[in-house]
């Protein structure tokens, strides 16, 4: 016969209580562990994703403000080349830095549905940028259009005038035509040309815009034309104000006037339009979210004061 004393009673329940101390710890350490770092990697996986989305919010918003831009009329390129901030911000929304690269064309994008006119300008005919004007240029003198050109687009510029004989005295109407980028070199040139003996200047020339060629140009109009030669005529210098028939604007490609035409060309059709590649990426430490956006804005910067479409050809999220 065991006798267990009451002393003896209560130290075993001290040792129960201590090993079921023991086996609640050991369980709580199987437990909160793998939850302590569940919880750990959910927090990171958050604020990870949380970064993620306004980064790409942020991109997204830049985009909009480069949309907005284009519905204005505006020309993104030449935008993006003259303020290197405009669609770049060190601490844009939410404090992401934005990049925003911009280039003037397009891999492959359907043409308009709709095929567009022409557009016709008065290079100095009447009224001029600069003095003076196309219809009193006197001889030795050069007269220059300025225009904003976009890239695809085609620009011919045509001159007519025309002078009269003095006695038996034969005339010559000598021109020139030059197009040159501002503060660049000249891109097509006609060279000092005359028609002929006693024939009216009538000549056009023809450029193509390079991708990367959006810019402002100018196309110059020189003259040097004079009447009277050998014998009893003397050389006269002549201004284009004198003359019998003077330059004259025309908004429909009259090749007995005188005009400037600008518009995209493609099978026989006229389009008015502008096509970008945008690229934007916004970082917010080390994530980023990048978009890419082909987008046509027609009928685009040539005629700004029309109201604006854009069409997305593409649009990449990564």
């Amino acid at each position: 016969m065991v006798i267990i004393s009451k002393e003896t009673h209560v130290k075993a329940k001290k040792g129960q209580v201590l090993i079921i101390t023991l086996v609640i710890m050991a369980v709580g350490l199987i437990v909160i562990s793998p939850l302590l770092s569940y919880t750990d990697s959910s927090y990171t996986q958050y604020t990870q994703q949380l970064k993620t989305t306004n980064a790409y919010y942020s991109v997204d918003a830049m985009m909009g403000v480069i949309f907005a831009d284009m519905y204005a009329g505006k020309d993104i390129y030449m935008l993006n080349q003259a303020d290197s901030t405009r669609y770049n911000n060190q601490s844009w929304l939410n404090g992401c830095k934005i990049n925003t690269s911009i280039t003037d064309t397009i891999a492959s994008a359907p043409l308009p549905d709709q095929p567009a006119d022409w557009v016709y300008l008065d290079p100095g005919c009447a009224f001029g940028l600069n003095c003076p004007a196309l219809n009193a240029l006197s001889s030795g003198t050069t007269h220059s259009f300025e225009l904003y050109l976009t890239a695809g687009t085609t620009v011919t510029s045509h001159w007519y005038f025309k002078d009269s004989s003095y006695r038996t005295c034969a005339y010559y109407c000598i021109g020139r035509m030059m197009i040159t980028p501002v503060n660049g070199t000249t891109v097509a040139d006609t060279g000092s040309v005359s028609n002929g003996t006693s024939v009216a200047f009538n000549k056009s020339l023809t450029y193509t815009v390079p991708l990367g060629g959006n810019n402002l140009y100018y196309i110059n109009f020189s003259q040097t034309s004079v009447r009277g030669s050998g014998g009893n005529c003397a050389n006269t210098s002549r201004s284009t104000a004198d003359m019998t028939v003077k330059p004259a604007f025309s908004a429909d490609g009259d090749f007995n006037n005188t005009w400037v035409r600008i518009g995209n060309s493609s099978g026989g059709q006229v389009y008015q339009y502008q096509d970008y590649t945008i690229t934007s990426t916004a970082s917010f430490g080390n994530t980023y979210a990048t978009i890419q956006a082909c987008v046509r804005q027609s009928p685009g910067p040539l005629k700004w004061w029309e109201q604006q479409s854009l069409v997305v050809i593409s649009w990449t999220i990564s």
